[in-house]
């Protein structure tokens, strides 16, 4: 829950990373093998501390303590694809999603696997179940309007986007959708609003409406900030939004530097038993 008040911003981040290690650290004290508590601090090394050789050691242990846990699978999933293992980390998605249809995290997680693998359809189809299971899930609007943008159709993206309930994500998806219809002063409107209130906790955002611009100077310039404030780049290359960056020369050297390029992620080891 800790865990959960930072990422939506109704805590502040710091604040909320420390109570979550003090809360899984009291946890691992009473029960050491306690499997949930062993996948929670494998989601702080991969999501906080951008150290996924650590993840894959406490995902691994969480898994192999209970391999049936749903939460867990999903949590595995989500390592599974940051290291670019996508096909299993969709096997993995269908898996939870087929044991339990109600799961919106996990129809939101699996809808973001089939969009790094460019199955846009399947993306949709996810994203759509979810927000039909929770109309009011913070990103809901947003990843569907955003499948929507990537299947070419700008337009109903945007009234998408603009039914989304997180201002963040409402304006972020809203600048892409206005820049791909031409609406270029709406779209510098949305983008110096988005770096004007989230500059400094999600210079990702900032970086992505600048790459779908064509604009890879600035994106660089913003990607460079994400590195020196969270140094958390997990997951950059299945993010659409930046495949015109795939050939810059800047691209591998950043890759390197945030310790996700795929040498790099193919040399960490991490050995599961897919369902």
């Amino acid at each position: 829950n800790y865990t959960n008040q930072g990422g939506n911003d109704l805590i502040p981040l710091e604040q909320s990373v420390e109570l979550a290690r003090v809360a899984t650290n009291k946890a691992l004290a009473i029960d050491p093998d306690f499997a949930l508590a062993a996948a929670q601090m494998g989601w702080h090394a991969m999501s906080f501390d951008s150290d996924l050789v650590t993840a894959a050691r406490h995902f691994e242990r969480a898994f192999r303590l209970d391999p049936s846990n749903l939460d867990i699978i999903r949590n595995v999933s989500q390592l599974t694809s940051f290291l670019g293992r996508l096909d299993d980390a969709i096997l993995l998605g269908e898996y939870v999603t087929a044991r339990d249809p109600l799961n919106v995290p996990g129809h939101i997680s699996l809808g973001g696997f089939y969009l790094g693998a460019g199955r846009l359809d399947d993306a949709l189809r996810s994203n759509e179940i979810a927000l039909s299971l929770s109309p009011e899930r913070i990103g809901g609007h947003y990843f569907v309007g955003s499948t929507l943008l990537l299947m070419g159709q700008a337009a109903e993206a945007l009234a998408a986007f603009s039914r989304e309930a997180d201002d963040e994500y409402r304006v972020r998806g809203s600048a892409l959708a206005f820049y791909t219809l031409g609406q270029l002063a709406e779209y510098e409107a949305a983008r110096t609003e988005l770096a004007e209130r989230w500059g400094e906790r999600w210079p990702s955002s900032i970086a992505e409406t600048y790459a779908w611009a064509g604009d890879s100077d600035s994106a660089f310039t913003w990607l460079d900030k994400e590195l020196e404030t969270s140094g958390n780049l997990n997951g950059i290359s299945q993010n659409p939004y930046f495949l015109s960056l795939h050939d810059d020369p800047r691209w591998e050297p950043l890759l390197e530097k945030a310790g996700v390029s795929p040498e790099q992620l193919a040399a960490i080891e991490f050995n599961i038993t897919l369902p």
